[in-house]
């Protein structure tokens, strides 16, 4: 979950992501596609694997605005 210190977390919303892959390409140390019944939904999956501008850059990127910023604590309670 990247370094102790840090104080917060990338999350994704699955249920409205639209499966654009646009995180996934611009920080794909970070996302991941991953297949459902529907179709591919972007997680992440390694957090910290990019630098912070990288992913901030991915969440700017979502089309549908579902990865958010979160409380590192909150992490476990929204996954």
């Amino acid at each position: 979950l990247g370094p102790d210190s840090e104080t917060k977390a990338i999350f994704v919303d699955e249920s409205t992501c639209i499966g654009c892959r646009a995180c996934v390409t611009w920080a794909a140390g970070t996302f991941e596609m991953v297949e459902d019944q529907n179709a591919g939904r972007a997680r992440c999956t390694r957090q910290w694997n990019d630098d912070e501008e990288t992913m901030q850059i991915a969440v700017e990127m979502c089309p549908v605005d579902c990865i958010y910023w979160v409380k590192r604590s909150q992490l476990a309670i929204l996954e």
